[in-house]
Formats: structure tokens, sequence, C-alpha cells
């Protein structure tokens, strides 16, 4: 178990991660000498690893997740084209938050790394990982409990990660595709939807 840091270390571990999402996205993307080096910055997400997934406070745990998914996503400045190719920066984050998504055990920290997977840089793999969440099993469902149209705080995490899925482009569509073929996806909620876009033709929606 990685030793538990401070608080005032993960509170500037948090800032600079902050900060760091600001110039990924940002219009300072294009100055990459300004930029960590990659072994600089897989040190700074080492950090935040352990505070994803070690932090006594949820929140911390939530906002260390989310700062990570920060430093993959495709920046700003990447054409409207969804299916355009983008090289990262720093490669690997998507394992990372696979990492983080199945060894931590707060709901909000598993939900942030995946309504941020359509936004990572590393695109075939945030697909497949969307994928493997999908075919996770079903969750009990008490009797009482449904799943309604448009409130998306009640769907399933397997029925997230389908739509996340149908948002990816042609990416997104292989992997909806793979899994309507294979019937990997059990979870009620997430496969009745999958159907649902199967007869629609996985039609492509933008992110």
């Amino acid at each position: 178990m990685p030793a538990r840091l401070s608080a005032a270390y993960r509170g500037t571990l948090l800032a600079i991660a902050t900060a760091l999402q600001v110039v990924v996205i940002g219009q300072a993307y294009a100055q990459a000498g300004t930029l960590p080096s990659p072994a600089e910055m897989n040190a700074t997400l080492d950090s935040l690893e352990r505070v994803a997934l070690t932090a006594s406070d949820a929140t911390e745990q939530a906002r260390a997740a989310l700062s990570i998914t920060g430093v993959g996503r495709i920046p700003i400045e990447q054409p409207s084209n969804q299916n355009a190719p983008v090289m990262p920066m720093y490669p690997g984050v998507v394992a990372r938050l696979a990492r983080i998504y199945e060894q931590s055990i707060n709901p909000s920290v598993r939900r942030i790394i995946v309504d941020w997977m359509p936004a990572q840089t590393e695109r075939s793999a945030a697909a497949a990982f969307l994928g493997k969440v999908a075919s996770e099993a079903p969750a009990p469902i008490p009797p009482s409990s449904r799943y309604t149209l448009g409130n998306d705080t009640e769907f399933s995490r397997q029925h997230r990660a389908v739509y996340k899925l149908s948002v990816m482009g042609t990416v997104g569509r292989a992997e909806l595709e793979r899994l309507h073929a294979a019937g990997s996806v059990q979870d009620p909620s997430a496969k009745a939807y999958l159907e649902k876009l199967a007869k629609d033709g996985y039609r492509v929606k933008s992110h």
C-alpha cells in the first residue's frame, strides 16, 4: 500500500495538476517547450494516482482522478473531426486511469473515469476500456428501482459506458459492433440501449 501523503502535499499536487490541465487543453498546448517532460509528468501522475486511491477524503480522490484525465485529453485546438488521429503528449494515461478504476472503491472516481474516456487522446485504448466496463456483470437492482430516460444519474455504469462509446465516432462504433456481436453486455439497461443503437445503425454522434 503506498504511503499516505500529507494534506498539504496533496493540495500542492492538485494545484499543480489543475494548472497542467489548463496548459494541456488550453491555447498554450502548442508551446510544447513550456510543458513538463514525460518523466516529470509521470512523477506527478504517480503522486496523483496515490491521492486518487488512498486519500481519506472521497472528494480529494475524485479531484485527483479528474486531474489525471485532464492530462490525457484531446486539446481544444483539435479539429472537430473526432476520427482524426492525435499523438498523445503523455502516453499511458488511459492505462493509468484503467488501473485506478480497477482498484478504486469510490463510485465518483469510477464515474469520472468513465465520463472522461471519450475525450482521451488514446482513443483506441479508451474505447477498449469502455467496452470492458460495458461488459461488467450487472449489479443487483432493487425491485423498486427503474431507469428513467433522460435522468443520467440513474443509469448503470455499464449503460454509461455504452453511451460514451456512442459519442466516440468510428472507433466507438467499432467497439459497439463488437460488443453486440459477442453478446457480452449483460446489464439490462446497457443491453437494451445497445440493442437500440444497433437497430438505429450505430449512428455516430458528436461528443
